[in-house]
């Protein structure tokens, strides 16, 4: 029999029984490692597609023979011949993206295909990247979520009231966030910060005047917005990961309706007036629309804790993303704006990650986070709740083709430029 002792989360580990120890340690310890890996990879928010080829290549690298099968909750480990294989399982039950600590795992994965690091050595790398602490304080994230809530109202046509609203809104979010941070919260968070939003944009509406608080309350919860989700979710479909492109399509879904129930229930909560929904945005200065699209990747990255390093490059890709997608609208309307800015991207993202040797996911996805196709999910959402059933389910109809659109943007961007062989 076999003891057992806690690993670095404190989940029980069957270690070997001391007299098998000398023939197993080997073998045992490249299985601990490349779960311990997968699990890192997964909770930083790696794909399906990509986790799944980067721990085999690993597992190869360790003389075993393994095969894998993750999906947004789980992942599942096969080592050994088939009819003789053993089996591992770790749970996803937090899952967040985090681009520093991607990039970091990235570089371990390296240093093991190249023989450049021991096992040993490379899962206590693993356990140091995934237990260090969040690389920004409190202040630059509250920060980085107005600024982003504050881009957004002027991507959505706001004007000076909705900007400064939608920045307001989106810091009430990012507090909330960091309040309901623990696994028995997080549940209720999306739907309670839309209807904070809802509220807290009727309620502002009242003493400022008339203002667009559909354009605040979206711009407000731009973070929440499943648009990665989906687009993520597409193309896990389309690479044949059918299990976590499904599951993710339908954490997309959900979040979707989380974000609308809120909105109804916040507007009902407030008495908002259906006069005061009908008010038309303002618009900006012409600057200001030049700021939004400099400053909102830069804050993206922050909510996603990308190092300072990658951030210029994050500029780069955000900037070219949304010069293509606004450029392919006016060629073809919002589905070709959305499938050139996605081209655009991830070709950024992979010259990118094959110049400088590092994951094209770090640059890529703030750059898609400027697309907002989940804005389209949004409205379709609340306008059904809202018993306006034909607008809800055209713009259902146009979110699923814009995240199509972004999906086979990402496909074909691999083809012109092929991916590095890693994260």
């Amino acid at each position: 029999m076999g003891e057992r002792s806690p690993d670095a989360e404190g989940h029980p580990l069957v270690l070997p029984s001391p007299e098998l120890a000398p023939q197993v340690t080997g073998a045992a310890q490249g299985r601990r490692l490349v779960m311990e890996m997968g699990r890192a990879l997964h909770r930083f928010g790696t794909p399906a597609h990509r986790l799944e080829d980067v721990l085999t290549r690993v597992a190869r690298q360790l003389g075993l023979e393994a095969s894998f099968f993750a999906v947004p909750t789980a992942l599942f480990g096969h080592f050994g011949p088939l009819g003789r294989q053993q089996s591992a399982f770790v749970r996803i039950d937090d899952e967040d993206v985090h681009l520093g600590k991607i990039a970091a795992l990235d570089e371990v994965v390296k240093r093991l295909l190249t023989n450049a690091v021991t096992p040993a050595a490379a899962l206590v790398e693993i356990r140091e990247v995934a237990g260090a602490p969040s690389r920004y304080g409190r202040g630059v994230t509250l920060s980085a979520f107005a600024v982003a809530s504050a881009a957004g109202a002027v991507f959505f046509g706001g004007g000076w009231a909705e900007v400064g609203v939608g920045a307001l809104l989106g810091t009430m979010v990012g507090f909330l966030a960091m309040v309901l941070a623990t696994p028995a919260s997080r549940p209720i968070f999306v739907p309670l910060a839309a209807t904070l939003c809802a509220s807290g944009a009727a309620g502002l509406e009242w003493f400022l005047g008339g203002f667009a608080t559909e354009v605040a309350t979206l711009a407000g919860v731009i973070y929440l917005l499943p648009g990665l989700t989906l687009t993520v979710a597409l193309t896990e479909v389309s690479t044949r990961n059918l299990v976590a492109g499904t599951a993710r399509l339908m954490v997309a879904m959900l979040t979707l309706l989380g974000l609308g129930f809120g909105v109804i229930l916040g507007r009902w909560l407030s008495a908002l007036s259906p006069s005061s929904l009908g008010v038309e945005a303002a618009g900006v200065p012409v600057w200001v629309s030049v700021a939004a699209v400099l400053v909102a990747p830069l804050a993206f990255a922050v909510l996603f804790h990308a190092r300072g390093r990658d951030m210029v490059w994050i500029l780069v890709a955000g900037v070219s993303t949304f010069l293509a997608a606004r450029t392919g609208s006016i060629w073809g309307g919002s589905t070709i704006g959305a499938w050139l800015g996605a081209v655009i991207a991830g070709v950024v993202g992979n010259v990118w990650g094959r110049f400088l040797d590092r994951p094209p996911i770090i640059v890529t996805v703030p750059a898609i986070m400027l697309l907002v196709p989940g804005s389209l999910g949004f409205r379709s959402v609340v306008w059904m709740m809202a018993d306006d059933t034909m607008s809800g389910v055209d713009a259902a109809f146009e979110t699923g083709l814009v995240a199509m659109a972004l999906a086979v943007g990402l496909l074909m961007a691999n083809v012109i430029v092929p991916p590095r062989r890693r994260v």
